[in-house]
């Protein structure tokens, strides 16, 4: 049990800007004890008294900070750069934030001081994109409600048209993972890539109701001024594992194997990926990227309920407007929690790039 002298000692040696542990070596108490006292969450009942503590030194070198020092700090707060000036000055990161907060030095005042701010001021950082930088809201357009959206090169005006059941959550999803360059669509993370995302617009352009989200992504990828070339399906009704290449496409890819002389090994592995991908369904690669580098992943593990095929089949249904109590019917195996969660995001993550609310 600590004495009112010892707790009063330990407040006395805080307050001239000592630490928890040189004040837990100095006075051989434990560190919880030291901190509960210096924190008030212990003994708040001791009243405080003054106790002159001049004459000790701890072994830190820290304490009796000079009044110009917490003058200093207090007047310019965290426009300082800590670690410069615990360099000079040997302060902690405690005490530092402790005198910004008025919890250490309260007596001392911001005044006339002799300490110049440039020698320890925080280094200017790049102006980091955000997506309010870019997000070109329209007066015309609910964003938090479904419709067609764009984002769009402001160089070369060429874009990428999408559609969601929220389009700002939409074009946040977008920009985290273009942030993060993890997008799925490998054309627009290249243009990212290439131009940077501030020459990048987020626009939405037009709402409509959820069953009529793919028609109007459709019409205007087909019908108006904007240049999809960012887009890689063809059809906005059909998943993008099942689309078509174009006869631009497919002359492109052409053009750039013209002449190009294959390897025996080259020309055995094409044979071997062709035959594989015969072998299987149209949700062959679907099925891959539920299990892709993870083998107790989608039915796989042994506590799944649901095979990959059921997996899918409850995404299409999402994405069709189906409702959750409908879905349910079709699966009585899982719980209503469960649909939400995925529709929600909140759970099967490696599939939520096939939702397209």
């Amino acid at each position: 049990m600590l004495s009112k002298h010892d707790i009063n000692l330990i407040r006395n040696l805080r307050n001239r800007g000592f630490g928890i542990t040189p004040i837990s070596e100095h006075l051989s108490i434990p560190k919880t004890t030291v901190s509960n006292v210096v924190y008030n969450f212990t003994f708040q009942s001791v009243p405080f008294y003054y106790i002159d503590t001049a004459n000790i030194n701890l072994s830190s070198g820290r304490g009796n900070l000079s009044s110009d020092l917490v003058s200093f700090i207090r007047f310019y707060g965290n426009k300082i750069c800590y670690k410069k000036l615990s360099e000079k000055y040997n302060i902690s990161k405690s005490v530092f934030y402790s005198i910004i907060r008025n919890e250490l030095y309260a007596s001392i005042k911001p005044c006339n001081f002799d300490i110049n701010i440039e020698d320890f001021k925080k280094e200017n950082r790049e102006n980091k994109v955000t997506l309010r930088g870019i997000y070109q809201k329209r007066d015309s357009v609910i964003d938090v409600a479904s419709g067609v959206y764009i984002i769009q090169n402001k160089i070369n005006e060429k874009c990428y048209v999408g559609s969601s059941y929220n389009i700002r959550k939409r074009l946040a999803w977008h920009f985290n993972l273009l942030d993060k360059k993890s997008h799925p669509n490998n054309i627009l993370q290249a243009a990212i890539n290439k131009y940077g995302l501030d020459n990048f617009s987020f626009i939405p352009i037009a709402n409509c109701p959820k069953e009529y989200n793919h028609k109007l992504e459709q019409h205007i990828k087909d019908r108006s001024s904007f240049n999809s070339r960012y887009n890689i399906a063809i059809n906005c009704e059909k998943p993008q594992f099942e689309m078509k290449l174009s006869e631009e496409s497919k002359y492109l890819i052409s053009k750039a194997n013209k002449g190009k002389v294959w390897t025996d090994e080259q020309k055995e592995r094409l044979k071997y990926a062709l035959k594989k991908n015969k072998e299987h369904d149209v949700n062959y690669f679907k099925k891959r990227s539920i299990n892709f580098g993870n083998p107790r992943k989608g039915e796989n593990n042994p506590n799944s309920k649901l095979s990959d095929d059921e997996r899918i089949n409850i995404i299409n249904m999402i994405n069709s407007g189906c409702s959750l109590k409908h879905i349910k019917n079709n699966f009585p195996n899982i719980s209503m929690q469960l649909l939400s969660a995925v529709k929600n995001g909140k759970t099967w993550k490696n599939l939520q790039y096939l939702i397209t609310k």
